[in-house]
């Protein structure tokens, strides 16, 4: 039997996996490596994140403070949403592509340092 610690990697690596595979649907045309780098690091943030709800979900001493985020169910929607989300505006700003996705993984970094220091 898997511990819930395995089930909630399998099923974050699985959602890493599908949106990775954008990469393979002719996403990112016209994007530098840079900015794709940039992106692929959002994604892995977000992965990280939704890991430490999902840690929170399963221990009664921990908290998601985030109020979208009130069950695992509503942790994937959001980052599904988020994701795309974020590709769709720095697709569509081609000029300030870099800069919107080094603030996105500047802000999820923040995050994701945040919640580890919770513990």
């Amino acid at each position: 039997m898997k511990s819930k610690h395995q089930k909630n990697c399998l099923k974050i690596a699985i959602v890493c996996c599908l949106i990775m595979s954008l990469t393979l649907a002719g996403c990112f045309t016209g994007w530098n490596k840079k900015d794709k780098a940039l992106y692929m690091g959002f994604v892995g943030l977000n992965a990280v994140d939704t890991y430490q709800a999902f840690d929170a979900f399963d221990d009664p001493n921990k908290k998601e403070l985030n109020p979208l985020m009130q069950n695992k169910g509503s942790v994937v929607l959001i980052k599904l949403i988020g994701l795309g989300a974020i590709y769709w505006l720095a697709d569509k700003y081609p000029a300030q592509r870099t800069e919107i996705l080094g603030a996105c993984d500047g802000v999820m970094t923040g995050v994701v340092l945040w919640n580890a220091n919770v513990d």
